[in-house]
């Protein structure tokens, strides 16, 4: 798994995926 920075959703955090 890896943690990618999800800037492209509505909550820009960072999670797992």
């Amino acid at each position: 798994k890896v943690a990618v920075f999800n800037v492209s959703t509505t909550d820009s955090d960072l999670t797992v995926c």
